[in-house]
């Protein structure tokens, strides 16, 4: 009963959606997520710490009336769920992390993390011999989410604390599991978030510059002998190649995961190049689509629409909603954090959890994203800032609650 704390049931919200979600029209869910936003606004609702959220998704969503009727878009019934869905489980979200300890949220993630880790490696195991236990590809570990690249996403936070925090024995051990179920996914998105967690936590100082080595690097892969790699990743070598090396339509590619990821991208490109500098505002993504593949041999393609609402993933999709404020908002975003917040952990799992929507998922409420994106700022700070004292030069950096004058109140999991 010890472990079944404010902070364990908010972190559940990582996996949540694949055994709590109900179709709603044409969307899904997550009635367990819901459930965890309506407390905080019964038991923890505090309207002062939670007005400059409202102010922001309010003038969110009135831009984007304002760019729909400027593009003569239509404010669909999806525009208005979504709104309302985002609006509710971010407010109430942010009300439930007012009341949430730093450090046990840190432990309560890792040990989630570590749990869907062993569930997957059994559930892996047992593939191999045709038991199949909540699993969709066999011999490909995806434990509680829908798909091998799904899991990546949920656990990639924790792989940078992994790399990083885990010194104890028993810590290590169970860093080595959750690196393994990485591992076993066998997903392009698993390698991208291996190898930014590994640049961020061991080269700090320079953590900026390994990510953009890393930005230069990752598209070299593409020349890397597709025989390197296992099948499933080298089929998505070969289609990419294919449609960034050949002038060929984006939706003639073979591979599902690349015909999601070039439709979509060509609607984000198209958003730059008409001039739409502030995007097509929030679920316009969908909207742009259509028009952009009305009248084209596409339109009858057995996967027209796939993953259209999404984008494909979180970066296309705030770049082509958003604009140039969308590149903005990465670009300075992940400079400040890398450069300035490295010792705020919950900042670095902002920046890894945007890592792995780099390459998968669009949607702005699943696995865990409200949770990781309002963690930094409105998870309460454990001592005033006067009182932080800066690690001495050329020492690793700690957590923000290590190095706070008083002692944190909750066991880092590295213990």
């Amino acid at each position: 009963m010890k472990y079944l704390t404010k902070e364990f049931f908010l972190v559940l919200t990582v996996f949540s959606k694949e055994v709590f979600s109900v179709g709603a029209g044409e969307s899904t869910a997550d009635l367990y997520q819901i459930g965890v936003a309506a407390a905080g606004f019964l038991y923890y609702f505090r309207p002062r710490p939670i007005a400059g959220l409202v102010t922001a998704l309010c003038a969110v969503f009135a831009l984007s009336v304002i760019l729909f009727t400027l593009y003569e878009f239509p404010v669909s019934s999806m525009f208005q769920r979504q709104a309302a869905a985002v609006g509710f489980i971010y407010l109430g979200i942010a009300c439930y992390l007012l009341n949430c300890d730093r450090d046990r949220l840190v432990v309560a993630y890792f040990r989630l993390c570590y749990v869907a880790a062993v569930f997957g490696i059994i559930q892996f195991c047992l593939s191999a011999v045709g038991i199949l236990i909540l699993i969709k590809l066999p011999m490909r570990l995806d434990s509680f989410a829908a798909e091998p690249s799904h899991y990546a996403v949920a656990v990639a936070p924790v792989i940078y604390y992994c790399f990083r925090y885990c010194r104890s024995p028993k810590a290590r051990r169970r860093a080595v599991v959750i690196l393994s179920s990485l591992v076993l996914t066998v997903s392009t998105t698993a390698v991208a978030v291996f190898l930014v967690a590994f640049a961020l936590a061991f080269y700090s100082r320079r953590g900026i510059f390994a990510i953009l080595a890393l930005s230069v690097a990752m598209p070299f892969l593409l020349m890397v002998p597709p025989d390197a790699f296992p099948e499933v990743i080298a089929s998505r070598i070969i289609s990419m190649r294919e449609y960034f090396y050949q002038d060929a339509n984006p939706w003639e590619t073979t591979n599902l995961t690349v015909l999601s990821f070039a439709t979509n991208f060509e609607v984000m490109l198209s958003t730059f190049k008409e001039g739409r500098i502030l995007g097509n505002g929030f679920c316009g993504h969908l909207a742009a689509y259509e028009r952009q593949y009305s009248g084209t041999a596409f339109e009858l393609h057995p996967r027209y629409g796939i993953n259209a609402p999404p984008a494909h993933c979180l970066v296309i999709r705030m770049l082509s909603e958003f604009g140039f404020l969308g590149l903005l908002v990465l670009g300075f975003g992940s400079w400040h954090f890398v450069s300035y917040r490295r010792t705020d952990l919950w900042s670095m799992f902002l920046l890894m959890a945007f890592v792995g929507r780099a390459l998968k998922l669009g949607s702005w409420v699943d696995y865990g994203l409200p949770l990781f994106l309002l963690a930094p700022f409105y998870l309460p700070r454990m001592a005033p800032r006067t009182s932080v004292r800066r690690a001495p030069r050329g020492v690793r950096s700690l957590p923000s609650s290590a190095v706070l004058s008083n002692p944190p109140r909750g066991r880092l999991a590295a213990e």
